[in-house]
């Protein structure tokens, strides 16, 4: 990656709720580089993934809310979510280390008024002052869907699932900012 070039990174999370205290089922990020390429391996330089166990989502005080784990029992990948799972701290720790930079830094979400808020209010719960991120680096990825230009792309796998919904949201952004970042790849 040249050196002017911020590290990007594309989150998606997975939760028990839609407000900010819910707890998280799983989290996922893609570090990513743009480029018009089809190929994956081009645009994805590293990637992130791990569930979370709801249980340790509660007792450090993170909410289910009812409606969204009645929404959850109808996706075919419910049992996956919904079961098992790491650490709540662990987990936010280990995306702490993937994320933590000294360079430039961009987190791209689908939205990050909904993945950003809902990590920050998790990193809260365990004690941390937030996200190993400032609000002004943060992206989203609503408004490049929203471009006129902006291709359709197949989706990627299970729906649902972070590291997949991760990789189709890149697979886009890449290719929208390939041009604005100096060349085609």
């Amino acid at each position: 990656m040249a050196s002017d070039e911020p590290r990007r990174i594309m989150l998606d999370i997975e939760t028990l709720g839609t407000q900010p205290g819910a707890a998280l089922l799983s989290i996922a990020a893609v570090e990513f580089r743009p480029t018009t390429s089809s190929d994956a391996t081009d645009r994805i330089l590293d990637t992130f993934e791990a569930s979370v166990s709801a249980t340790s989502c509660q007792e450090a005080g993170l909410h289910v809310d009812a409606e969204t784990l009645e929404w959850w029992a109808d996706k075919p990948n419910a049992s996956e979510q919904l079961l098992g799972g790491h650490e709540l701290d662990q987990v936010l720790r280990d995306l702490q280390l993937f994320v933590d930079t000294d360079e430039e830094l961009e987190v791209w979400a689908k939205s990050p008024s909904f993945d950003c808020v809902l990590l920050d209010a998790a990193y809260r719960a365990i004690g941390q002052d937030g996200t190993p991120w400032e609000y002004w680096q943060q992206r989203d990825v609503r408004t490049i869907v929203s471009l006129p230009r902006a291709p359709d792309l197949p989706d990627i796998g299970q729906k649902h699932d972070p590291l997949n919904d991760a990789k189709q949201q890149v697979a886009l952004v890449a290719q929208m900012l390939a041009p604005l970042d100096g060349g085609e790849n």
